[in-house]
């Protein structure tokens, strides 16, 4: 019984005595940077209690560590909260303890505080002076994956006020196909993307996490959860008008949940084409002489750094920056590694086929040089074609919009007639002859590769 009393104290000696004690977090603890933190000053030598006084201007998360280095080191001698995420304020004392739950932290909101840390009985106090939040500030937003958003603390729909103070609504749409998009609400939005702490008190949400909106709950009013929560309810696929009520807590959803279907019969270019701008409103309307191929001559002056971008979309926006109801209607370029940077259209690539990409909000934009194209778009199997207005499709000896074995045909034909037309010098070296043939099979050998590896 001596022994293990003897090792108690040995492992609690090494527990409590700590020559360094930091605090790891939001700013201005070192951005969750666990080779940095705000050092602790000890109050006397030897005294094992440590103190900080800092100011934080949103909700902060943080946690003690005796030691800094690698995210092993710090959560080997973390110290934390007994259970869960734990909030402090001012004036109050507070328990920690070693922690194995790297997930636990503890949080604050704004205002101006010292820390005591009493690492000999493993408790601390705030005392300070906090803010003071009313989260009514006359607006609402809708933060998350509506109208083709995504997670932004300075990103929201913005709702509209209704005749009722305290009531705000909003027309929104999902945008994702065949999954559920997520949202929550605030009455403030930051200014930077990821400044979540200055918006914490503002927010707020569903009673639990992932509340689902069914088809059943449309209409009826769903209880929300009081301001500083973040819980987020998610939804189907639709469109609908969401009203909040903060006088109430409540929100109702209204509107159809169906999956939207993108295909209108039309197609239209957005962007800097035919001396268009961008706007939700505006597009070059492309023909459609045959089910399911779209075609069109456009001009682009290469407006922006000698290229002009553009896009696509099968309806356009009654307003010129209603962009969020037509989101689930838009489609562009699909770039290497899924990259945003928009997808240069080289000579190499004229006449070749181009990958289309899925609907959804903001897609990858086409970029181009100044100059006359003809655009080919296979809806059926997200192919686009581009080419100069002054040339054909290479290989389309016919003339016919595609490239086939009739086009093999014809230019047989020809040669055994030595004859030529604009589109049979195939491989571009001025003249019509075999080697014309040779380039038109392989082009036909590769599209047939191409088929076999889709």
């Amino acid at each position: 019984m001596k022994k293990f009393f003897t090792l108690f104290c040995i492992a609690l000696a090494a527990i409590t005595a700590n020559a360094d004690v930091w605090i790891v977090g939001n700013a201005p603890f070192g951005n969750w940077t666990p080779s940095t933190g705000m050092q602790m000053t000890e109050t006397a030598e030897g005294s094992n209690i440590f103190t900080a006084e800092f100011t934080i201007t949103g909700r902060t998360w943080f946690i003690f560590t005796t030691q800094l280095g690698s995210w092993g080191d710090v959560n080997s001698h973390r110290y934390g909260p007994l259970s869960g995420n734990e909030q402090v304020a001012s004036g109050n004392e507070y328990t920690t303890q070693i922690s194995t739950n790297d997930q636990a932290s503890y949080y604050i909101d704004a205002g101006d505080y010292t820390i005591t840390l009493d690492m000999n009985t493993l408790k601390f106090t705030v005392a300070g002076q906090g803010e003071t939040v009313d989260p009514i500030t006359g607006e609402c937003y809708i933060l998350g994956q509506l109208n083709g958003n995504d997670w932004g603390s300075d990103v929201g729909v913005q709702m509209t006020p209704a005749n009722e103070e305290g009531v705000f609504t909003a027309e929104v749409s999902t945008t994702k196909q065949d999954d559920f998009c997520f949202f929550s609400f605030t009455t403030k939005l930051s200014e930077n993307p990821d400044e979540w702490g200055l918006i914490a008190p503002y927010r707020f949400g569903a009673v639990s996490s992932d509340f689902l909106v069914s088809e059943t709950s449309l209409g009826n009013n769903l209880p929300l959860r009081d301001f500083g929560t973040d819980f987020a309810f998610k939804i189907a696929p639709g469109e609908y008008t969401i009203t909040v009520d903060l006088n109430n807590h409540t929100m109702k959803v209204d509107g159809n949940m169906v999956v939207i279907n993108p295909d209108t019969g039309e197609c239209y270019i957005m962007g800097l084409v035919n001396g268009n701008d961008w706007a939700a409103n505006v597009g070059e309307k492309m023909d459609n002489d045959e089910e399911g191929i779209f075609t069109a001559t456009i001009i682009t002056l290469g407006e922006e750094d000698g290229y002009s971008y553009f896009n696509f979309t099968t309806k356009l926006a009654d307003d010129a920056d209603a962009w969020g109801s037509i989101d689930a209607y838009r489609f562009g370029a699909v770039t290497e590694g899924g990259s945003l940077e928009p997808f240069l259209v080289e000579e190499e690539q004229l006449g070749t086929e181009l990958d289309l990409s899925d609907f959804g909000a903001n897609p990858t934009s086409f970029k181009i040089g100044p100059g006359g194209w003809k655009l080919r778009l296979n809806y059926a199997t997200r192919k686009l074609v581009i080419t100069s207005a002054d040339a054909g499709i290479k290989g389309d000896v016919n003339g016919d919009g595609e490239v086939g074995v009739a086009d093999v045909t014809m230019l047989v034909s020809l040669l055994l007639e030595q004859g030529e037309n604009e589109n049979s010098d195939v491989n571009g070296d001025g003249e019509t002859g075999v080697a014309d043939l040779t380039a038109l099979v392989a082009i036909l050998m590769n599209k047939g590769n191409e088929t076999e590896t889709e």
